[in-house]
């Protein structure tokens, strides 16, 4: 009986440790469903990724423009401590001092550069500059070798001189040791007025170190660069997006062309168009100056928009002011990602448009003897400048009809003294208006 009851509560010990160990597991999976929902929801995932930005970015900021307005694309290495294509080269045209620096020295932290002393360039200390040269290394301190009026004693004069540093010409290395030397004078104490100058010449000298010119290899290659990047620009780059290569013009004007229509000189004109970029993704424009000769006589304004999503659109205001009453046809010239395109630019003076309803005068074929016929003639001036006109006999070239009267732009006026009078059957007779 006692082992049946030993037994039994052997058992019962077991069931509740085997019924702690499942609590405790369920337990565990109510936690991990409870953490899984709560990530799931979006303020879970923005502290993720705010804390991402906070961690990753060299400001710890964690908010990032990603718009810039410049013609380049955005650079993750620009706010990131990163190793990048220009790491070694000494300089980035796109990065701060700051960040080359805190590049190197994650490159530094690495493991396996732990056993680098930080001031040990190896075969590169040749190329860094030399400390100027200071008095205690010329002569120790200011008293030794020298008289109580703090003239440089003999023991400057017979050390040895000091190897000139490489890079620094003669000229800068004199200035240099004079200015070493006139610290050691009472008349050059801090606060006095030579001290002062002193300081101000040895700052300007270190300013003006020259640097090395360049040899005639660097500077075709500089060239082949710069003519490499403007075929670049001006030709393009080829836009792929989903797949899809893009072809065409990336932005369209509206309208089509830009028209200054009947201009008076003096007087200042506005015109608007749009432009819209019907590319498949992202792309900038750039509007170009005009050429020299009509350069004056315009003014293109327009609020810069960065780079522009596919659809987006920017108003364009060009303002005209004639100088001189000639026509003007040009094209205003627009730099894109994906190649230069041209909008038109027309610029027209006031003209005269003369037009006639019809181009043959006839009488028909059914004018018997002594019957009179009348046809009315049409004249227009569809220009925008006032004209003069009269009508010549085109057999004869004699004037007919009344005198030359004025027809004002746009206005039309009718002529009724084209009368004829059949002979020997029926006659034909026509007119001409000369302007």
């Amino acid at each position: 009986v006692k082992r049946k009851e030993q037994a039994v509560a052997e058992r019962i010990l077991e069931n509740d440790e085997y019924a702690q160990v499942q609590e405790e597991i369920e337990r565990q999976h109510r936690a991990y469903e409870k953490k899984f929902q709560d990530s799931l929801g979006r303020h879970a995932s923005e502290e993720r990724n705010r804390q991402i930005l906070i961690t990753k970015t060299t400001d710890k900021v964690d908010l990032i423009d990603t718009t810039g307005r410049g013609v380049r694309p955005f650079e993750p290495s620009q706010v990131t401590t990163i190793r990048d294509h220009s790491f070694g080269l000494g300089h980035n045209p796109r990065k701060s001092g700051k960040l080359l620096d805190d590049v190197i020295d994650m490159v530094r932290d690495k493991p396996e550069h732990a056993a680098m002393d930080k001031d040990d360039f190896g075969e590169y200390n040749r190329l860094v500059p030399a400390p100027p040269p200071k008095l205690a290394d010329l002569d120790g301190t200011a008293g030794e070798g020298g008289d109580e009026s703090g003239a440089v004693g003999m023991g400057s004069i017979m050390q040895p001189v000091p190897a000139k540093p490489s890079g620094v010409s003669s000229a800068v290395l004199e200035a240099q040791l004079t200015s070493a030397q006139s610290d050691a004078d009472p008349a050059s104490a801090p606060g006095s007025a030579s001290s002062s100058r002193a300081s101000s010449a040895q700052g300007k000298t270190r300013s003006l170190v020259p640097t090395r010119p360049q040899s005639k290899f660097e500077m075709n290659a500089r060239a082949r660069v710069q003519a490499a990047q403007r075929t670049r620009m001006m030709e393009g780059q080829t836009q792929v997006a989903a797949g899809k290569t893009f072809h065409g013009s990336a932005f369209v004007a509206k309208p089509e062309k830009v028209t200054f229509k009947d201009f008076d000189v003096g007087k200042e004109y506005h015109h608007r168009f749009i432009l819209t970029n019907v590319s498949l993704t992202f792309n900038t424009f750039k509007i170009l100056n005009l050429p020299d000769s009509v350069r004056d006589f315009f003014e293109i304004s327009y609020e810069k928009p960065g780079r522009m999503s596919a659809g987006m659109t920017c108003a364009i205001d060009v303002c005209f002011r004639p100088a001189v009453n000639e026509d003007i046809i040009t094209e205003i010239p627009v730099l894109c990602e994906t190649g230069p395109i041209m909008v038109p630019l027309l610029c027209t003076t006031k003209k005269v448009v003369p037009s006639l309803d019809t181009n043959d005068v006839y009488f028909g074929d059914h004018v018997v003897i002594g019957e009179e016929k009348i046809i009315h003639l049409h004249i227009k001036n569809g220009g925008a400048l006032h004209t003069h006109y009269e009508l010549f006999d085109k057999r004869t070239g004699m004037v007919v009809g009344s005198d030359a009267q004025i027809v004002p732009p746009g206005f039309g006026f009718g002529v009724g003294d084209g009368a004829a009078t059949a002979e020997d059957g029926g006659a034909e007779g026509g007119a001409e208006a000369g302007a």
